[in-house]
């Protein structure tokens, strides 16, 4: 994942790299709430390219995502489908005044 072209100050290189490898088979438990199997964490806020490739069909999926301050940025992403913005379910809270 890198800074969108559109995102680049005109002094700030596009040589920032985000890396990550999916934990999906690894011995980490990911959040139930958003059974996440790769995170990238502390990115400035912005436009970001994230590319992911898929080397055994040679091909690449391309999004564009941006990262708001403070926010999480969610998707998922399916080899035969590419990218989603399906997120998890909104959480219901019950509250119940006592009499």
């Amino acid at each position: 994942m890198y800074r969108s072209e559109e995102e680049l100050d005109s002094n700030e290189p596009n040589n920032h790299l985000w890396i990550a490898k999916s934990y999906q088979y690894e011995a980490i438990n990911s959040d139930p709430y958003y059974k996440e199997n790769l995170t990238v964490s502390n990115i400035p806020a912005g436009k970001y390219l994230i590319s992911i490739p898929v080397t055994n069909i040679g091909f690449s999926y391309q999004k564009t995502v941006e990262i708001k301050p403070g926010q999480i940025t969610f998707f998922k992403f399916h080899v035969w489908r590419g990218f989603s913005d399906d997120g998890p379910a909104p959480l219901e809270y019950n509250f119940f005044p006592s009499p």
